[in-house]
């Protein structure tokens, strides 16, 4: 049944090439290169799809054995006309991942935010340092402080990401002040 659903849009996608004047020669894709993975940081985003598109923004993710090579592919594979694409900036939004089945593939960046979370405080001792920033980032360092009342909601958040680093870290320590009734960090 998928092999069937990856054939009609094997086809589909064929078709809009014949359209748009561009033919398979021009076509790359994740899958003609290393996939497989163990840990996120071996998995770098790529632009797959037809070079002569304007297709800019990262839309898969291979192996970074394999990432000059995918990158040699396109360029080698390049469209004999000009084509004038617009500028779009594609920010830090994506991440290549490495899934369950061992297979690179590419996801939204999330970030966890301070303001998501309770601050206040009366004391020092009800803050808690935490990490704040993309949540499979290989470290996950404290970089900032919440109070322990929104500690249970911050590790509930915490447990939905799937990541999978295998970095070892050392992380700077961190103090955490309640300053003017809001969590705050010092080092």
């Amino acid at each position: 049944m998928m092999k069937a659903k990856i054939l009609v849009v094997l086809a589909a996608l064929a078709g809009a090439l014949f359209i748009f004047g561009c033919d398979a020669d021009t076509l790359v894709l994740a899958s003609e290169f290393r996939l497989d993975c163990g840990f996120d940081r071996e998995c770098s985003p790529v632009t797959e799809g037809d070079s002569c598109a304007c297709l800019v923004c990262p839309n898969a993710a291979v192996h970074q054995d394999d990432l000059e090579a995918f990158h040699k592919a396109r360029q080698d594979r390049s469209c004999s006309k000009d084509i004038a694409c617009p500028a779009i900036g594609c920010g830090d939004e994506f991440r290549g991942v490495c899934s369950p089945e061992n297979l690179c593939t590419l996801r939204t960046a999330t970030f966890w935010h301070e303001g998501d979370y309770d601050r206040s405080c009366t004391q020092d001792d009800d803050c808690q340092a935490v990490f704040f920033g993309e949540v499979c980032d290989p470290c996950l360092c404290p970089n900032a402080a919440i109070s322990k009342s929104a500690l249970s909601s911050y590790e509930a958040n915490r447990g939905d990401a799937v990541c999978r680093n295998d970095a070892a870290c050392r992380c700077a320590l961190i103090e955490t002040r309640c300053d003017n009734g809001m969590c705050t960090t010092h080092n």
